[in-house]
């Protein structure tokens, strides 16, 4: 299935209503900027506030280590 990283993303905007469009920055020195490079594509999800210590955590994490999956973050 290949490498797959979870990130909290600092800067994004809207660009368009229709088609819906974002914008973001990533990086070139993020982990996880080489993996949307290589696969073209990338997900943005908005957390609900019952996760958000755990996205907190995620964000203070670089690189493949720990294991960010939030279903493993306790």
């Amino acid at each position: 299935m290949g490498e797959r990283d979870i990130m909290t993303m600092g800067w994004h905007m809207v660009m368009m209503d229709e088609p819906s469009l974002v914008g973001c920055f990533i990086w070139d020195q993020n982990y996880s900027h080489e993996l949307v490079r290589r696969r073209q594509e990338c997900v943005v999800n908005v957390p609900e506030v019952t996760i958000a210590e755990a996205v907190v955590g995620i964000g203070n994490h670089h690189g493949p280590e720990p294991d960010k999956n939030l279903r493993n973050s306790g």
